[in-house]
């Protein structure tokens, strides 16, 4: 018959549940989702330093070069 207006409380009720349960799955995928990019931008952030480095090594090595170059003529 015609639901009660008890049986559409409940049956939205339900609904709520539902749409709850699948939101807090959400977010935990969001969540797992940034810890995944947060360690990702920190491991970037090392490789970068590495690279800066290794530059400014190489950098030094051709004014060392350079100059011992221009000692020699």
């Amino acid at each position: 018959g015609n639901p009660t207006g008890i049986d559409a409380a409940v049956h939205r009720f339900d609904e709520i549940t539902r749409s709850l349960r699948q939101t807090e799955g959400r977010a935990k995928e969001i969540e797992q989702a940034a810890l995944r990019l947060a360690a990702g931008g920190a491991e970037q952030a090392t490789a970068t330093e590495q690279v800066r480095a290794s530059i400014e090594s190489v950098a030094s090595s051709v004014e060392e070069t350079a100059s011992a170059t221009e000692q020699m003529t």
